[in-house]
């Protein structure tokens, strides 16, 4: 049941990608990235303010810190403001 103000329920590919996303930042202890990660990720109540919280988050971490991230966790980003991006605004 959804209620007027809670997101549909999301993708679990879209989580197992974030899932896989924090994991790496943990294994190579990339603490500017999950410091911003963290609070946002995993989503608590699935509102629509936490999924724009988690959307702004990593584009933010995107901005800040892509260069510094390796090639296949930066596309794993791209792809999954792409994803949540779509979830929100329905793009």
């Amino acid at each position: 049941m959804n209620e007027s103000n809670t997101m549909p329920s999301a993708d679990p590919d879209l989580f197992a990608l974030l899932d896989d996303l924090v994991d790496r930042w943990c294994e190579r202890r990339a603490l500017n990235v999950l410091r911003h990660i963290l609070p946002a990720y995993p989503l608590s109540s699935g509102l629509t303010d936490e999924w724009a919280e988690l959307y702004q988050t990593l584009r933010r971490i995107r901005s800040q810190y892509e260069k510094e991230l390796p090639a296949a966790e930066a596309e794993m980003l791209g792809e999954a403001i792409v994803l949540v991006g779509e979830r929100l605004y329905g793009r």
